[in-house]
């Protein structure tokens, strides 16, 4: 179900300039609404579909058209409460996972920002956080253990700093070529090349072909095909922390 029923799409740029969602399910949501692609959001009853706490469908509160859907053993559970008191969507590590192999519109070109609330596996292993659709166009966000020292890794850019197991972060991935970039809890924590692919889809906890599952929550995601100016950045980074006071 689309939720933009009561939205006024208007320029971005300045923290007036924002479009005001209401959905049955959850808060009232600002968020600049031009180049927005993609949102995900576990908090928005109406975009969600479950069976006994197994996620059916995921819908895209963007109105895109990029809703997700699982079936039988591989569903993640919508779990209530856990997050700041809101549901998110739980995957298992073991066979769960959500998966799109190609964006409605068939691609979303760099620059592109990912705005999510999610956290990282746990355990001491190589772990897909997200991965591309297929094998075209793919765009991967991992937990990687070097030398026993765990790394986040975005397409094979690294940083030493240990990914915060357990609990969801605030992150904004920013994909430039060079000119990349990754924060977390509103400041820089890694910057370099995280190359010029653009991005095809998405997988969900897992690598796009059947390996590397992790057990992780995501809460919300929303995926812009655009360099935000540093005040829609800030708002929308202040808007999931404010929501979901990740640690």
């Amino acid at each position: 179900m689309i939720i933009g029923t009561n939205t006024a799409a208007v320029p971005m740029g300045s923290k007036n300039n924002i479009s005001v969602a209401f959905g049955n399910g959850a808060e009232p949501s600002p968020v600049p609404t031009e180049n927005l692609m993609v949102w995900y959001d576990a908090d928005d009853s109406d975009t969600i579909a479950e069976t006994s706490g197994a996620l059916d469908s995921w819908g895209d509160r963007s109105g895109n058209g990029n809703g997700l859907s699982q079936s039988g053993s591989a569903r993640p559970t919508y779990t209530l409460n856990a997050q700041n008191g809101k549901p998110v969507i739980r995957f298992d590590g073991s066979d769960d996972y959500l998966q799109l192999a190609t964006w409605a519109s068939g691609t979303i070109t760099q620059p592109f920002t990912i705005f999510a609330v999610w956290s990282y596996p746990a355990d001491n292993a190589f772990r897909y956080v997200v991965d591309g659709g297929s094998a075209a166009n793919r765009n991967y966000i991992v937990v990687d253990k070097v030398s026993s020292v765990r790394e986040y890794n975005i397409n094979e850019i690294k940083t030493s700093g240990d990914p915060p197991p357990s609990s969801c972060r605030q992150y904004t991935y920013f994909f430039d070529g060079a000119s990349s970039d990754l924060r977390r809890n509103e400041s820089s924590i890694l910057s370099g090349d995280f190359n010029t692919i653009d991005s095809g889809g998405i997988t969900f906890a897992r690598r796009y072909d059947t390996s590397d599952f992790s057990a992780i929550d995501v809460a919300e995601v929303l995926i812009y095909e655009a360099e935000l100016s540093d005040s829609d950045r800030d708002d929308i980074e202040e808007y999931l922390i404010d929501k979901w006071d990740p640690t």
